[in-house]
């Protein structure tokens, strides 16, 4: 129950600074969009969310070129604190005070935690040329900041990041600013997620064919991501019992991101759903090139 008063929140501070949002179930609950696109997944625990869940959402969010976050109260150890950035296999975590300072204020913090502790992405370079100004050693440096050479070193070649207190010492020192804003960046490491199903497989393969760039997901509103010129959105379907109900989604998730959909279907006898064209797998094995593909596509959304 908490999850979904979770979500409101979240839709609620998302309506009020003017984004287009849609809501589902899956690897991600809330795709929206203003200047960026964002993909957001909401847990009352973040230790909850999967390592399947979050390469999903890697793939996504690499292909439609949005930015991923994670939105949660606590973790197995405890609650989770504001203006904090956590991490869940790679995707960056918060709360939603912060979420809604992050959107709100369009200011991100400059903590985060790693291995159970708070520490600040800071400016080296910066550090580096004031004590060099000053003609201070790092041995100097460290005597009159109490921190040590060597933790002084470290930070200077980036081994460590400071904490906030070592971060306070320095910039009081030195009267400057030396933290740096954490930046939610487009995800690009993830594995490759193999084929589910026969279907999904084989439909893989005639996108290798064709030259697509391609993969396949396993929790999301459709089946197949791909990029060439366009990006485009696949729904799979064995039957053509779900198309209307899963037509919705598609063609909601094309207009927010301004990509194609489709669906693709063994037997098919229709070729087009509530807009969402519908290509039969027969059809896609005639096809000579990446244009064809697209062109059909585009013919028979206009259907």
């Amino acid at each position: 129950m908490f999850k979904d008063h979770l979500l409101k929140e979240v839709l609620e501070i998302l309506d009020l600074n003017e984004f287009r949002s849609l809501a589902f179930r899956g690897c991600f609950d809330v795709l929206t969009k203003k200047d960026d696109t964002l993909m957001i997944k909401v847990l009352t625990n973040i230790d909850s969310f999967s390592r399947e869940h979050a390469n999903n959402l890697k793939i996504m969010s690499d292909f439609l070129l949005s930015k991923s976050l994670t939105i949660s109260a606590r973790s197995n150890r405890g609650t989770l604190s504001d203006n904090v950035i956590y991490s869940r296999f790679g995707i960056p975590t918060m709360t939603i005070d912060s979420f809604r300072n992050i959107i709100t204020n369009d200011w991100l913090p400059s903590v985060f935690a790693i291995k159970g502790k708070h520490v600040v992405h800071i400016d080296v370079n910066l550090l580096r040329n004031s004590r060099e100004k000053m003609g201070l050693s790092l041995e100097e440096l460290g005597k009159k900041v109490d921190i040590s050479k060597k933790s002084l070193y470290e930070i200077e070649n980036k081994r460590v990041n400071p904490t906030e207190e070592a971060v306070d010492k320095l910039e009081e020192f030195f009267d400057i600013k030396l933290s740096k804003n954490y930046e939610i960046e487009v995800a690009r490491d993830y594995d490759e997620i193999y084929p589910k199903t026969n279907f999904q497989k084989k439909i893989h393969s005639e996108f290798s064919r064709l030259k697509i760039n391609s993969s396949c997901l396993s929790c999301s509103p459709f089946d197949i991501v791909g990029k060439k010129k366009e990006t485009f959105l696949t729904g799979l379907s064995e039957n053509e019992g779900n198309l209307e109900q899963r037509s919705k989604i598609l063609n909601d998730i094309s207009s927010l991101v301004d990509t194609l959909s489709v669906f693709i279907s063994k037997n098919s006898k229709v070729e087009n759903v509530d807009g969402v064209p519908v290509i039969s797998k027969s059809e896609i094995d005639e096809l000579d090139s990446y244009r064809d593909f697209t062109c059909l596509i585009k013919e028979r959304r206009t259907r």
